[in-house]
């Protein structure tokens, strides 16, 4: 797998790594065989640079910290908490709260990985996407702190 300048993408070539919108709902799946309107949407969505799978690059495989489950929950829990701000609405601390939750638990899983925040960015979910990786930074920073549970979580909420 690599990193690739979107406009080198090529019809044909094999995602290598989910790309989420806004919202947290999948653009495109890792593995799907892109179309000339697909790479032309993520132009237009203001995608610049995507993961390929490229046989000459078998053997590099980014591990990611956290799953793409986990990225799709917190990215939409960004999304409406971001929404409720703008509409004058309560937030819904205990979605953020549980989705923080499974955030550490996957950098727990994979607490001897070198972080790998290189994900996917368009113009829509910029700003969440960045959230997430600070949080992820500073969930990674107080374990090695030793930071307790309780601690690792505020640190956590107050990072998103």
């Amino acid at each position: 797998m690599r990193l690739i300048d979107i406009e080198a993408v090529e019809p044909g070539q094999y995602l290598g790594k989910t790309i989420f919108s806004a919202n947290g709902t999948v653009l495109l799946a890792s593995g799907v065989q892109l179309t000339v309107y697909m790479i032309s949407t993520l132009k237009r969505l203001g995608v610049t640079s995507i993961y390929i799978d490229d046989p000459q690059f078998k053997d590099v495989q980014t591990d990611d910290l956290l799953s793409d489950e986990t990225k799709r929950v917190i990215i939409q829990q960004m999304s409406e908490a971001f929404e409720a701000v703008r509409s004058g609405k309560e937030l819904n601390t205990r979605a953020i709260s549980q989705s923080v939750d499974q955030l550490l638990h996957d950098v727990m899983l994979q607490s001897n990985v070198m972080v790998q925040l290189s994900d996917i960015r368009t113009a829509d979910n910029a700003a969440f996407v960045h959230a997430m990786n600070v949080c992820t930074i500073a969930a990674v920073v107080g374990m090695d702190m030793g930071l307790n549970m309780v601690q690792l979580k505020e640190l956590c909420i107050g990072a998103l």
